[in-house]
């Protein structure tokens, strides 16, 4: 899910207009230990769900990074709707979705990262709890709760890394 990036339109204007090849699009789905207990908003799962169901494409990979089959925070990588291996990888305490702003971001980014970060010299927004009035703040609500680490960054990067050595 994201607030700017529209999913299926990446899905159906873009990957779904690619030429064979090696292309592969890897989603991470929400935290579904936040689903399980009915926190999700009935449209979001809706929408997610209609995107888990995407079908197969031969010019390119779908992958989806969930924990849509386990009672716990590990993560399985779904290729083209068959369970893959599980990940080395979990949701962090308290995170029901990832955000754009997040995927480069690792756990450990002074300022944006998680509260296992280095201190950072100012303020640290990655960990950020404040509570009061929600009309006080110079920044909405809505922004203060928008991820911005990944809790996959080694994941991405490992992939990222992969495929920069690949001839």
């Amino acid at each position: 899910m994201d607030s700017t990036v529209s999913v299926s339109a990446v899905i159906d204007k873009l990957y779904n207009r690619l030429p064979k090849g090696k292309h592969n699009l890897v989603l991470f789905d929400i935290n579904h230990n936040f689903d399980r207990n009915h926190l999700i908003k009935q449209g979001v799962s809706d929408t997610l769900q209609a995107l888990r169901n995407t079908p197969v494409n031969p010019n390119y990979t779908f992958e989806l990074i969930s924990n849509i089959d386990t009672n716990d925070t590990r993560v399985q990588d779904i290729i083209n709707h068959q369970k893959g291996k599980t990940l080395n990888f979990h949701w962090a305490k308290g995170l029901y979705s990832l955000s754009h702003l997040a995927m480069p971001i690792s756990p450990l980014d002074p300022l944006y990262g998680s509260q296992d970060a280095p201190k950072s010299p100012g303020i640290q927004l990655g960990h950020l709890a404040i509570y009061g009035e929600t009309g006080v703040l110079q920044s909405s609500p809505a922004s203060l709760l928008r991820q911005r680490w990944n809790p996959f960054h080694g994941y991405i990067r490992e992939r990222v890394l992969r495929f920069l050595e690949t001839p």
